[in-house]
C-alpha cells in the first residue's frame, strides 16, 4: 500500500492543502510551483464538468447590441405570416390591434426591445400610413401600455409582454376562426329558411295582385313592419285574424319579396319590443294589437 502524504502551502492569504499518494502530491506541488494554478487542469478531472455548470450563469453578452436584446423563450413560434398577407387579409380590426401586431414583428416575437418609431415605420412599410392614423398614434401606443401589452423600458423603448404576444398571436389566428363561425352562421340561416312551410292562404288571383300592390306601396319597411303590414292585410281581406312565421313566409312569397331574414324573430320582436302584436288564441300564433294598427296608419300616411 502506498504511503499517504500531506502537504500544506501558504501563499499570502491563500491556503492550499494536498493529501494523497506521495508521488501524486509531489507532482501537483511541482506543477503549482512552476506554473501556478493554470496547469493544474491537466490533472484535475472534475474541472471541465464544473466549468460547464458555472459558465452559463456567469457568461455575459459583451456585443455592441447587448443592451437591446431580451433572452429568447423556447416556446416562441417562428411561423409568422408575411406582414403583407396580414395587411391584405386585414386581420386586426382596430388601430391599437395593428400597433400590437406591428410590435410582434418589430420585436421579433418579443425577443427584442422596440421603439415607437419602429412601429411608425411599419405603417410606412405596409402602405397604411395616413395623417389620421398618425394623429392617434401616440394615444394607441398608450392604450397598449395601459392594457398591459407593452412594458416601458425608458421614455422611448418598449418590451412586448407575454400577454401582448399572446393577444397579437390570437389576432393573426383570427381568420380561421371567423371562417368557421361564418360557416356555422350560414348553416344556421339555411336551416331557418328550410324550417318555414309554404301554406295555402286561399287567395284568388285578384286578391294576390291587390296584396302585392298594397305591400309595394310602402317605402323601406323593416322586417317587423313587413310582418305587420302583411298580417294586417290578411286580417282585413282574407279573414286570417292570427298569423305565425309560416303565414308571413307564405305571404312574402306571394308578393314576391325576399324571405332571407328571421321571420319568427321579427314577429316576436314586434310583440315583445314594439307591442305591435299580442299572443293569439292558438299556441304559436299572434294577432295585431291596436298599437300595431296605429303604426300601420302612420306608415300609410307617410306614403304621401
Amino acid at each position: 500500500m502506498s504511503d499517504i502524504f500531506k502537504l500544506r502551502v501558504d501563499v499570502g492569504t491563500s491556503h492550499i492543502e494536498l493529501e494523497g499518494e506521495g508521488t501524486l502530491v509531489h507532482t501537483i506541488f511541482s506543477e503549482l510551483r512552476e506554473h501556478g494554478l493554470g496547469k493544474l487542469s491537466s490533472i484535475n478531472p472534475a474541472k471541465d464538468s464544473l466549468q460547464e455548470e458555472v459558465l452559463p450563469e456567469m457568461q455575459k453578452d459583451t456585443s455592441p447590441d447587448s443592451g437591446k436584446k431580451i433572452p429568447s423563450a423556447s416556446t416562441l413560434s417562428t411561423n409568422l405570416p408575411n406582414i403583407r398577407d396580414v395587411v391584405i387579409k386585414n386581420f386586426p380590426k382596430t388601430e391599437s390591434e395593428w400597433i400590437l401586431v406591428y410590435a410582434l414583428y418589430c420585436s421579433e416575437q418579443g425577443t427584442k426591445i422596440f421603439t415607437a418609431e419602429d412601429i411608425r415605420q411599419m405603417y410606412h412599410d405596409t402602405s397604411r400610413y395616413t395623417e389620421s392614423r398618425n394623429k392617434n398614434f401616440a394615444t394607441n401606443i398608450k392604450k397598449c401600455v395601459s392594457d398591459g401589452f407593452f412594458t416601458c423600458v425608458n421614455d422611448t423603448d418598449f418590451v412586448l409582454s407575454a400577454t401582448g404576444k399572446d393577444t397579437a398571436s390570437s389576432i393573426l389566428n383570427r381568420s380561421a376562426e371567423e371562417k368557421t363561425n361564418a360557416k356555422k352562421k350560414k348553416g344556421g340561416q339555411a336551416f331557418a329558411k328550410a324550417s318555414y312551410q309554404l301554406i295555402e292562404l286561399n287567395l284568388g288571383q285578384k286578391e294576390r295582385e291587390e296584396m302585392k300592390k298594397y305591400f309595394d306601396s310602402f317605402f323601406k319597411l323593416n322586417n317587423i313592419e313587413k310582418a305587420l303590414i302583411l298580417a294586417n292585410w290578411l286580417k282585413i281581406h282574407a279573414n286570417i285574424s292570427e298569423v305565425n312565421d309560416h303565414t308571413i313566409f307564405s305571404a312574402l312569397k306571394t308578393v314576391g319579396h325576399s324571405t332571407s331574414f328571421d321571420i319568427k324573430s321579427a314577429i316576436k320582436n314586434g310583440k315583445n319590443k314594439n307591442n305591435y302584436f299580442t299572443t293569439g288564441d292558438t299556441p304559436g300564433f299572434y294577432k295585431i294589437h291596436h298599437i300595431g294598427e296605429d303604426h300601420i296608419n302612420e306608415l300609410e300616411a307617410a306614403r304621401g
